[in-house]
């Protein structure tokens, strides 16, 4: 198992390998190849050289020939030319006094169509041979055969073979050592974020890593880091507010059931006290019971598993009937309930009608609940924009503005006494907020304390888009 330090080393120092192979295989053969055909233009000039010597007559002067290619033009090379009628050869002194080269026409037939050329890997060193038709009085019966040794050749490979031997491990040791510092320079910081990243727990979430003047990897991932712990903040807040709220809030009523239960058990002697418990006891129940299914409707809906059941309906209707039924509620605090229909026609949405109805059912019935007896509620439906507008305003006791921010939050009450006293779970705005939301919608709140209170919903009437 190796660190990342290690791979991205390994890594380097493998790339570099086969780079160093093949640029030296490269260089090796481009080296091969220029030293062929360096040797080979030789071979082709003295060739030349000696066609141009050659006499008009057809008998072969051998002496004569070969002392001025030798003496006088200095040519070093091994010269064979045959004469393939006679059967006549003459050869340069220098391959009549080498051993072990023979002929070099043993090694071809008496002519050829061709120029070509040929290298004898049996002899060492190698040597590249020349042979070419000379044609003289219009008869081409004259062999050329020029040869040079590749000793000079091979000595060259061999060196740059022996320097790349010598090279490439030095090479690779520097560049191990520089990859390995590169990766440790370029991790560093890494290693920095994972020993911050470990000092923070559950009761320290409020810390942040440290920010870096820089707009690369690093920097991203430190941002992405305070990212996450700020999301991860505001999660463990929330979720130990929940936790505080809803033990706090289904313990009042069983504190309340415990108590009755114990007074009853002690003090009451006839069946209408007991009944009387018993009724007090249901209200907690059903108090317990709203609490619960509320928390369960928001759960799934944060969750997405309560997906939104999307038609087309007539929202003029909807908020009529719910005029009308929210009427009785109002009866008994001797509360008016009007509607404003801002509209020229009927107004069709598309949503949860299911769910809108609860989301407007709960704005009025607060209205009505939070409201002064013989006060007023005023219900508006107006268009702008492509959005159904929804006015809920009333003259009730008002938010103070320090609460305005909070009130949409889970189990918040601005008067804890008095929603006790009315029978509210503290979930009903939260409610309305996460319909609203799942309608791509939006929804404001305009208050002050002892002056009513203006909700406003914003709905688009195509419907959210990523339901479509």
């Amino acid at each position: 198992m190796l660190s990342l330090r290690q791979r991205l080393t390994l890594w380097y120092v493998m790339i570099l390998t086969l780079v160093l192979l093949v640029s030296g295989s490269f260089w090796y053969l481009s080296l091969a190849h220029g030293l062929r055909d360096s040797v080979d233009a030789r071979l082709r000039d003295v060739a030349t050289q000696s066609l141009k010597t050659l006499h008009s007559s057809d008998e072969l002067e051998c002496r004569v020939l070969m002392h001025h290619l030798s003496e006088d033009l200095g040519f070093g090379e091994f010269i064979d030319i045959l004469d393939t009628r006679t059967g006549q050869s003459c050869l340069s002194s220098n391959l009549i006094y080498s051993s072990g080269l023979g002929r070099l026409g043993e090694y071809v037939s008496a002519e050829i169509d061709a120029p070509e050329f040929e290298t004898f890997t049996q002899i060492d060193p190698p040597l590249r041979i020349f042979r070419t038709m000379a044609n003289e009085k219009g008869s081409k019966h004259f062999l050329i055969q020029v040869a040079a040794t590749m000793e000079a050749a091979e000595l060259a490979l061999q060196k740059l073979v022996y320097i790349l031997l010598m090279s490439i491990p030095l090479v690779l040791a520097g560049a191990s050592f520089c990859g390995w510092f590169l990766a440790r320079k370029a991790l560093d910081p890494v290693d920095q974020i994972t020993q911050a990243v470990r000092k923070i727990n559950a009761s320290s979430l409020n810390k942040r890593l440290p920010r870096i003047d820089s707009n690369d990897e690093i920097g991203r991932l430190i941002d992405t880091f305070n990212s996450m712990l700020s999301r991860l903040e505001d999660s463990f807040q929330k979720i130990s507010q929940f936790s505080g709220d809803a033990s706090h809030e289904l313990r009042t009523p069983l504190t309340i059931i415990r108590g009755e239960i114990e007074v009853a058990m002690r003090w009451a002697k006839d069946i209408d006290e007991f009944k009387q418990v018993l009724r007090s006891n249901m209200e907690e129940v059903d108090l317990m019971t709203r609490i619960i299914e509320d928390l369960l409707t928001l759960s799934k809906s944060e969750k997405g598993n309560a997906p939104l059941v999307l038609q087309e309906f007539n929202l003029t209707d909807l908020i009529q009937q719910l005029h009308w039924q929210t009427r009785v509620l109002g009866e008994e605090k001797n509360i008016s309930i009007e509607l404003k229909l801002e509209v020229s026609e009927e107004v069709m949405i598309r949503g949860d009608e299911l769910r809108l109805r609860r989301l407007f059912l709960n704005l009025i019935s607060n209205a009505i609940k939070y409201n002064n007896d013989g006060g007023d509620v005023c219900i508006s439906l107006g268009l702008h924009d492509g959005n159904a507008i929804v006015h809920i305003r009333d003259t009730g006791f008002g938010i103070p503005e320090s609460d305005l921010p909070h009130i949409f939050e889970r189990f918040y009450r601005v008067d804890k006494a008095r929603n006790r006293a009315v029978g509210g779970t503290g979930l009903g705005l939260a409610i309305v907020k996460s319909i609203v939301e799942a309608h791509e919608g939006s929804i404001q709140v305009q208050s002050s304390a002892e002056q009513g209170s203006d909700f406003m919903v914003s709905l688009p009437l195509q419907g959210p888009k990523d339901t479509e």
